[in-house]
């Protein structure tokens, strides 16, 4: 017996009704009254529709703003950037990193922008230390600078000569995700609209965005793969420098597997003298250690070089005697070669 007397009346209803193993239930069906004998269909009349205003059209809803105003917006917004990825050329990028001061980071970013400037590629400086004297120090006195947005715009020139060199550099720090007040992709844009009324670009030759920035904090150089930067790292031929060059690649990998990125990277030998043994037993180690992401052109010692700067000259005021530069036009032809190839390789992916 059950617990439920409710369940075991329900039960004994079904085992009666055998034919039936459910039993059917028929609901009363509602009828309509039928109509009033007698009665007159009775006429509503409803008043004619009432006309509203037209709208007004798309155009007057607009909001009126000046012209200048456009392009303002347009940064602040992020306008057409899918159309734009789609449509635009990828400017090439080269990156200048490394972990550690004294090796010739920035002299190497400075004399890369202005070698390949004065052979009439467009160069977009990107200065991203903190310090930022890159322009300073390196560039020459003869520039004009515009403040913008947080931004100091600066361009070179040189008697009767337009240089097409134009360096960006952040009023304050920048410091990555988190605690920037733009990141990579909207500078990108940004240099990209900016750049075009600030110094002479060729219709027929791509400007190259050339960035010289520290390697940490991390988030600066993930940030800056959506660039497809081709990253360079210049190295001495010292130990220590040989210990550094483990560890950042160590750093890359890590970062590839975690974050699912690429870097196309090479390290740099800089301030090399070939006739001593250190630097020779160091530069096969450096082979052993990294095999193909060593740059097979090598930066040769330079004292005379670095008299100059320290007198006051710059790389775009070089003496016509000097026959020395710090950068021989191999490496400078190589990096640029790299880039390119680097740069079509992305266009064709994303286009």
């Amino acid at each position: 017996m059950s617990q439920s007397p409710d369940l075991d009346r329900i039960k004994s209803h079904f085992q009666k009704t055998g034919e039936e193993p459910f039993p059917y239930v028929e609901f009363p069906q509602e009828q309509t009254k039928p109509p009033l004998s007698g009665a007159r269909a009775r006429t509503v009349s409803l008043p004619p529709p009432s006309r509203n205003p037209p709208l007004p059209s798309r155009e007057s809803l607009l909001p009126r703003i000046a012209t200048g105003e456009w392009a303002a917006l347009d940064r602040a917004i992020g306008k057409g950037r899918s159309l734009q990825r789609q449509s635009e050329q990828h400017w090439p990028c080269v990156l200048v990193t490394g972990s550690a001061g004294g090796t010739g980071k920035t002299l190497l970013a400075a004399s890369l922008a202005a070698q390949w400037s004065l052979s009439g590629r467009p160069v977009v400086l990107l200065d991203l230390n903190a310090s930022s004297f890159l322009s300073f120090l390196f560039l020459g006195k003869k520039k004009t600078e515009s403040v913008r947005a947080g931004k100091i715009w600066t361009t070179y020139a040189r008697p009767g000569e337009a240089i097409p060199l134009l360096s960006v550099r952040f009023q304050s720090p920048l410091s990555g995700s988190g605690g920037t007040e733009c990141a990579f992709s909207d500078l990108y844009h940004e240099i990209r609209l900016e750049a075009p009324s600030l110094f002479p670009l060729s219709p027929r030759t791509l400007p190259l965005i050339l960035v010289d920035m520290p390697l940490y904090p991390p988030s600066l150089i993930e940030e800056a793969a959506g660039m497809s930067p081709l990253v360079l790292l210049p190295t001495l031929p010292e130990i220590p420098s040989l210990l550094a060059a483990k560890e950042m690649e160590n750093f890359f990998e890590r970062t590839e597997a975690e974050r699912d990125l690429y870097f196309e990277r090479y390290y740099i030998l800089n301030r090399i003298n070939e006739t001593r043994p250190l630097h020779q037993n160091l530069a096969a180690r450096f082979q052993w250690l990294l095999g193909s992401r060593l740059c097979p052109v090598t930066i040769a010692e330079n004292p005379a070089m670095e008299d100059l700067l320290a007198n006051g000259h710059s790389f775009l005021n070089l003496p016509t005697e000097n026959q020395a530069p710090v950068l021989s036009d191999r490496i400078a032809r190589w990096v640029m070669e790299k880039s390119d190839v680097l740069s079509r390789h992305e266009a064709s992916r994303t286009g």
